[in-house]
């Protein structure tokens, strides 16, 4: 266990915040990506409590950060996961957390395990919010986690052979239900995530959809159409839950309609270098010169010069790379996952689609829609001004933000006011 104290200078606080600990596998500060942007946003922007992270990992000891750290995270925790001592050193991680007014979970994996064990333990509050669904991704065919522990790679047809798929299923499934059953309060993302839980006994009222939440530019104005040439993006890392190769595959036809047309796959490629590889195989196979795996960018920089941004992923929360492209004026589509459909169409919101929505695995139907948006520039339009409305109205980082100072006060005054009564009884 290494720990990083920030209550010098600048970091810190004065003893009268709200203390907040934050439990993570794998993500912030260390990692990029949609959770580890969510939790930046999050304690940036809740300047009024005190944060500090427990960071699970798994092998080599996270040392770069890729964030500029809040002043008020105090301290940072990097925690290595044993997973030789029945899947957890539990008693290890209570003694090193940090004391804290309530402690927040990221996921139900080892980081809910280990949170609803310091609420079963410490007696003090517990909130777990969930991004992606641990168990479903292990279900679909997941071999490796957000704390890098990697689950052996085995069809689901090979259940006797011991610790494997089947049994690392049912041991994330049992964490889900523990973490479920121990926490105050659960959040979600999106209401397809909300159903999972639901399906694995989380109690409906302690279950809450909250959103995520992006900046706004007030001052976007969308364009009349497509670029010339048009530039199209998938954004995410560079793994296999991404499906990129059906997004490599859906590129051909596009480039056969738009010969001028640019393809970009925007995101680290670090996470599973031998899928990387596959992928660079496949790009050349398909003779697509056009396209480019830009490694991990400021994508924020570049999305006034995209026409299009595709998701082709098997499994998605509430992705930042939708919002943030809605939200700059660039049509989008997606796989019917998670909440996708939900960000691109609407919740009977009034506004029109943002893009379009596909099944996984559609190549025709993927490439299809990309040419339909691009080669249409009134519907293009209509698609570009629709996501800027939809993320105006629904998604800004004011309504998540607000929604989670909710919840903190909710749990913690709620503690302090019990604590007081039992005191003055």
């Amino acid at each position: 266990m290494w720990a990083q104290n920030l209550s010098s200078g600048k970091n810190g606080s004065d003893g009268a915040m709200t203390k907040i600990c934050l439990i993570l596998e794998g993500t912030y500060p260390y990692a990029t990506g949609g959770v580890s942007t969510w939790v930046h946003k999050l304690v940036s922007g809740l300047a009024e409590f005190e944060f500090s992270i427990v960071h699970i990992f798994s092998g080599s000891k996270p040392k770069f950060s890729h964030f500029s750290i809040p002043k008020n995270i105090s301290q940072i925790i990097r925690f290595p996961l044993l997973i030789d001592k029945d899947h957890s050193n539990v008693q290890d991680f209570i003694e090193a957390a940090p004391e804290a007014d309530l402690y927040h979970a990221l996921s139900t994996g080892f980081a809910g395990f280990f949170g609803a064990e310091i609420k079963r333990q410490k007696k003090q509050p517990f909130i777990l919010t969930e991004h992606g669904i641990y168990w479903y991704e292990i279900e679909i065919g997941a071999s490796e986690l957000e704390c890098g522990f990697n689950i052996t790679k085995t069809q689901c047809s090979d259940l006797a052979l011991g610790k494997t798929w089947y049994y690392w299923l049912n041991v994330f499934k049992n964490f889900a239900r523990y973490s479920y059953r121990n926490a105050d309060a659960i959040s979600t993302v999106c209401y397809a995530n909300l159903e999972k839980q639901l399906s694995l006994n989380a109690d409906p009222n302690k279950c809450h959809v909250i959103s995520n939440g992006v900046d706004i530019d007030s001052g976007i104005r969308t364009r009349k159409s497509p670029g010339k040439p048009v530039n199209i993006a998938l954004i995410g890392r560079v793994t296999p839950i991404k499906q990129i190769e059906i997004f490599i595959q859906a590129c051909v036809p596009v480039k056969s309609k738009l010969p001028a047309a640019k393809f970009y796959v925007i995101g680290p490629v670090d996470h599973d270098r031998d899928y990387f590889m596959r992928m660079v195989a496949l790009k050349n196979q398909l003779n697509l010169d056009e396209l480019i795996f830009t490694g991990e960018i400021n994508t924020k920089e570049i999305l006034n010069r995209l026409d299009l941004v595709v998701l082709t992923s098997k499994s998605e929360g509430e992705p930042f790379a939708l919002l943030e492209s809605m939200a700059a004026g660039v049509p989008v589509i997606a796989t019917d996952v998670g909440g996708c459909a939900d960000v691109v169409n609407g919740l009977e919101d009034g506004f029109d689609a943002a893009g379009k929505i596909c099944s996984v695995g559609d190549v025709a139907g993927i490439s299809a829609a990309m040419i339909e948006l691009l080669t249409k520039p009134v519907l293009w339009r209509q698609c570009a001004q629709a996501g800027i409305n939809r993320v105006s109205s629904f998604y800004r980082s004011e309504m998540f933000l607000n929604a989670y100072r909710k919840l903190y006060l909710k749990h913690t005054v709620r503690r302090a006011n019990f604590a007081s009564t039992i005191l003055a009884g």
